[in-house]
This record gives structure tokens, C-alpha cells and sequence, in this order.
């Protein structure tokens, strides 16, 4: 199957440039997969579809400010991306340099050179550098000191609130962009799913490097592409709850794609999450075969991407470019602050 079968025709004018106040007030269409039916609502209704006993699972990963601006060696210019974190000081970065740096450069980063990069090796994506950070301070902080936030190029490039850019959730520091389904939930609407006897549970999924399948012009199959690697964390407990919920005949709804592919990479063949963590690059896309999940919240995706062949491998091809095309004729906003789809 191509990449152009999930392209379609998204208008400049439909790209959501702020975060929707309130949060919950965004637009929501639901695909019931069962019958095809697609109903607008509202994102702050969508308690209603859900039961006494059902699970949502979100992804508290935390942006940081993952842009680094400093000098090389010899005094040029450099600015690098933080990726995906591999351990306490190495980190994978992506670099976009007209010359191609050297094992053993330094980089450095900060007025008075707070932090210190080595570089190790060009990584295996070919986007960057693996390398080895110093400072004599907690890292982190000097990250959060000296870093700027990454947003893509379709959005405003400063921030008022970078709250505006989290989930009210978030707190497992580590992640390029948020998980923007999530970015609807309040606190309000988390009180009206507990008054309801509706679970809440964390996940942990670092967002890393962002995939490039649009930019193959869609003429590449869909099974070249490979995945970027990604952290993700599961405590016992949260495994244990959602073993349960499954057990109870109760459905597990999927808060973002960051967090199916976290359940679905963890999860075995009999529907059974155990908790621990590592790395997953689990590519889902029409054909593969769901092991736990019952529904699904996605904001509306750009074109040609990697979200959007998940969110048709679940809710079916088809049906979900459908909704696709109801959305764009009926006005709804796309991307990071734009309206959702919820599939059930």
C-alpha cells in the first residue's frame, strides 16, 4: 500500500495556531466502528460514551525545552535538537549542519558554557549525533535554563505559557511534544470521570525524534518505513489495573497514539500488560492486529503520517479517511491545537 492513500487536501486555514480555552471545548468527531456513523460533538461530552468501570490511559510524558543553541570548536554557529534521552548523559541528537561534525568535537551550549557535548557517533536514523553531555550542575536544569521549546514549523514559533503547551497532567520530564490528545482533558472533566466510576491511569512515552513519511512525495510503501525508537514505562500497578479492567469485560480507551503503542508493545498475544519499561519502534498501520485496546482519542493528523495510518489500522481505513474529509468540509481544526476524532 502507497503513502498517498492517506493523503488528503488540508487547508493552511484549518491548522490550529493556539491551544482551544478552554481546553475541553474543542470539537470532537466520533466514528462508531461498529455501524460507521459519524457524529459531531464536543470534546467535554466525552464522558458520555464511556461506562462505569471502563479505563482511559494517558501519557504523562513532559515537554522540556529540547532546542539547544551554541558554538562549535572553532567558534561557528550550531543548533541541535535533544531526541530521546539513552541514559543519564548521551542523548540522540538531531543536527542539521552543513559540515558534518567529528567524533570527539565539542559543542558548547550556554553564556559561560554551562553545558559541554562530545559527540560519539552519527546515529542510525542519519538525522544527527549521538552525544555525551556534561555539566556541573544537574543537567536538566541547565537544559531548562538555557533550551528553547521545539514547535513544528506550521505553528507560531514563541509561546506565551508553555503550559499552553502541556497536558495539565504532565510530569515525567522528557519529550520533544506533547501527547496532544490529552491536551483537552481539565481538571473538571477528570472530577466528571471519577464521579462516574471512570479509571484514570498513567503511562510513560518519551516523544522523540518526529518521522519523515510525508516527505517521500507518497510514493513509498508504507511497509519501508521504520520507526524512531522511543522510552516507555509501566509501573506494576498501572499493569495490574488494566489486566483487571479487561478481566471485568471493560473497555481500555487509548488517550493518543503515544499511548496504544506503548499497550501494544508491551502487551502478549492474550491481551496481558506486565509493567517494566524499554524501547519500542512498533510501527502500526491497516492489517495489524490489536491485542488490547477498545477505543481510541486522536487529534486530527496531518496528512501522509504515521498517527494517521494508526488511527486507520483501528478505526479501518476507509471509515477514518471519511471522518478525514468530514472534518476538513465541516471546518474542524487539525494538529497540535486542533480538534479531535474519537473512535469507539
Amino acid at each position: 500500500m502507497k503513502i498517498d492513500n492517506f493523503n488528503f487536501d488540508l487547508p493552511e486555514t484549518l491548522v490550529a495556531k493556539k491551544l482551544c480555552n478552554p481546553r475541553d471545548g474543542a470539537r470532537m468527531a466520533v466514528l462508531n466502528r461498529k455501524n460507521n456513523e459519524i457524529v459531531d460533538d464536543y470534546f467535554y461530552n466525552i464522558i458520555n460514551y464511556f461506562e462505569e468501570g471502563d479505563l482511559f490511559v494517558i501519557n504523562n510524558t513532559k515537554v522540556f525545552p529540547c532546542v539547544l543553541r551554541g558554538r562549535k570548536e572553532n567558534g561557528g554557529l550550531i543548533e541541535i535538537k535533544l531526541g530521546s534521552r539513552k541514559d543519564e548523559y548521551i542523548w540522540d541528537c538531531i543536527v542539521e549542519s552543513a559540515r558534518e561534525l567529528k567524533t570527539g568535537e565539542k559543542l558548547f551550549f550556554g553564556d559561560n558554557n554551562e553545558i559541554i557535548a562530545n559527540v560519539i557517533e552519527r546515529n542510525s536514523f542519519d538525522t544527527g549525533y549521538l552525544m555525551k553531555f556534561d555539566s556541573e550542575t544537574n543537567i536538566e536544569e541547565q537544559i531548562e535554563k538555557i533550551g528553547s521549546y521545539f514547535f513544528p514549523i506550521y505553528l507560531p514559533q514563541k509561546i506565551d505559557n508553555p503550559e499552553d503547551y502541556q497536558t495539565i497532567y504532565a510530569s515525567e520530564w522528557g519529550s520533544m511534544q506533547p501527547p496532544v490528545a490529552g491536551m483537552h482533558f481539565t481538571d473538571e472533566l477528570f472530577k466528571k470521570a471519577k464521579d462516574k466510576n471512570i479509571n484514570v491511569c498513567n503511562i510513560t512515552l518519551h516523544i522523540g525524534r518526529l518521522d519523515k513519511l510525508a516527505l517521500q512525495n507518497g510514493k513509498m510503501e508504507i511497509e519501508e518505513h521504520k520507526m524512531y525508537k522511543e522510552h516507555y514505562i509501566l509501573d506494576d500497578d498501572t499493569a495490574k489495573l488494566i489486566n483487571k479492567t479487561k478481566e471485568n469485560g471493560k473497555r481500555i480507551v487509548a488517550i493518543g497514539t503515544t499511548a496504544v503503542r506503548t499497550l501494544e508493545s508491551i502487551a502478549d498475544e492474550k491481551g496481558y500488560v506486565h509493567g517494566g519499561e524499554g524501547w519500542t519502534d512498533l510501527y502500526i498501520y491497516p492489517g495489524y492486529k490489536f491485542k488490547i485496546i477498545d477505543a481510541l482519542l486522536s487529534n486530527l493528523q496531518p496528512p501522509m503520517t504515521t498517527n494517521l495510518m494508526l488511527a486507520c489500522a483501528f478505526g479501518g481505513r476507509e471509515q477514518v479517511m471519511n471522518l478525514y474529509e468530514h472534518a476538513v468540509r465541516d471546518n474542524y481544526k487539525f494538529l497540535e491545537y486542533g480538534d479531535c476524532a474519537l473512535y469507539i
